[in-house]
């Protein structure tokens, strides 16, 4: 609602502009207030698990509220099935004896969306994920597919760290030759 109206303001005509930015500015302040809400309840119940996501280079703390309200059940599936639910898990588009493209698709669309905008992220900044990636754009496979790819390695690894309570370990998840 908030780009809408900020959309909105800078092609109206100056009359409404004091009308738009007051509609602007109590937006930002039930913004900011749900925001404490949602810093306070990760705070309170989910303090240890956040901390340990956050340490990863390219998790922020909007990523790891969201990772824990709509994927609760991390740290208790394997690996492929935590993938599944967030709709990273490459599935197949046979038919018969036709083998068709695999693509993702499905799942949870939030925590998917949200690990995408980690992954950017992530790939420029964690050294694990960034090597990952160029691994395999090195291998010829294109942007796109790399990128899906370190989300769903990041997945895996946060559901690996959610199963053992492990903090991050960089050397730990290290990709070898």
């Amino acid at each position: 609602m908030r780009t809408a109206e900020k959309n909105r303001l800078s092609g109206s005509g100056r009359v409404l502009h004091k009308s738009i930015e007051a509609v602007i500015k109590t937006l930002d302040k039930e913004i900011h207030k749900l925001d404490r809400h949602i810093d306070a309840h990760v705070e309170r119940h989910f303090k240890a698990q956040a901390q340990r996501f956050k340490a990863i280079q390219g998790l922020g703390p909007i990523t790891c509220a969201t990772l824990l309200a709509f994927m609760p059940e991390l740290g208790t599936l394997s690996g492929a099935r935590a993938a599944k639910l967030a709709g990273l898990a490459p599935l197949n588009n046979d038919s018969g004896k036709e083998r068709g493209k695999r693509h993702i698709w499905g799942g949870r669309s939030i925590v998917r969306s949200s690990l995408h905008m980690a992954t950017l992220t992530a790939v420029r900044f964690n050294p694990v994920i960034k090597t990952f990636y160029e691994r395999l754009l090195a291998a010829g496979k294109p942007k796109k597919v790399a990128l899906t790819a370190c989300s769903h390695k990041l997945l895996r690894i946060l559901n690996a760290m959610a199963r053992t309570g492990q903090p991050w370990d960089e050397s730990h998840h290290a990709i070898t030759p």
